[in-house]
């Protein structure tokens, strides 16, 4: 047990004989803990626990009765726990729902695949709280302080978990032929956006600016207004590279991106010697 940030607590161990172990420390000032919780699996080796480290904080003005495994801090965490977790089944439900979508417009497509997503990224991690809190429940009926509504809370919002995974699994099948079809649709774009942005630095350099076909005040004006026209090409790199990232392809916007920054660069360089142009010909006017 470490107190943040590098002091060791000592504490006691109790081997209860059922499986569970109790764990005991005192903390003499405030402070942040950080609680690691370590085994030793079948090859020897000291790994924790599914959720460790844990965290708990220490502040002079808690109740003492806090710090009972079974007082007011724990009763109050179940209930902001399980009203957190059915908020978030109820949204997750709601943004996952294909009904009345119009799935062929490709954001409403990606906010679904990205709930589907992170439903199945955070796994493991919503498993684990859902875990967390029916150890905290069984606790509190063992010492016959449960609360019914605590109870129905946390077996609603099982179930909603269940349904929810099924839903995730069912969904991701379901769009998967739209979200196949619109990516291929997004390379295309990238790939013509590619071409377009060759195609104006080919045709840029054909302008009188670049010819020297024209004055120091005109060059100027017409080389700051490049950065102008480079918008349009910003907003469809912006657009296509965040569809691109939800596709899992965040790196086929990058060729793009470098090309405009050489065209900016390439504009910098055109201004630097056109003042330089202009300078030298007040001097030796």
């Amino acid at each position: 047990m470490v107190k943040a940030p590098e002091e060791v607590i000592n504490c006691k161990i109790i081997d209860k004989d059922d499986g569970s172990y109790s764990c005991s420390y005192t903390i003499n000032e405030e402070c942040a803990v950080n609680i690691e919780i370590l085994f030793e699996n079948e090859k020897g080796d000291m790994v924790h626990i599914r959720g460790s480290p844990y965290h708990a904080s220490f502040v002079a003005s808690a109740k003492p009765a806090d710090n009972l495994m079974t007082g007011g801090a724990l009763d109050r965490h179940i209930k902001k726990e399980l009203e957190r977790l059915q908020h978030s089944m109820t949204e997750g439900k709601k943004e996952m729902n294909t009904k009345d979508k119009d799935l062929k417009d490709v954001k409403v497509l990606l906010a679904v695949k990205d709930v589907v997503d992170n439903t199945f990224k955070n796994q493991d991690t919503t498993t684990l709280h859902i875990d967390q809190l029916d150890e905290a429940l069984k606790l509190f009926t063992a010492h016959k302080l449960s609360k019914d509504a605590h109870i129905k809370g946390f077996n609603k919002i099982n179930k909603e978990w269940n349904d929810i995974k099924a839903l995730a699994k069912q969904t991701r099948k379901d769009i998967q032929p739209l979200v196949a079809t619109e990516n291929d649709k997004n390379n295309r774009e990238i790939k013509r956006l590619e071409d377009d942005i060759t195609t104006f630095t080919q045709e840029m350099k054909k302008r009188e600016f670049f010819q020297y076909k024209c004055g120091c005040e005109q060059a100027l004006i017409k080389l700051d207004a490049v950065f102008s026209e480079l918008n349009v090409f910003e907003n469809q790199i912006a657009d296509y590279g965040e569809n691109a990232k939800k596709f899992g392809n965040p790196t086929l916007i990058e060729k793009a991106i470098k090309d405009i920054e050489a065209i900016k660069i390439t504009i910098d360089n055109m201004k630097e010697l056109w003042d330089h142009i202009d300078t030298c010909s007040k001097i030796f006017k």
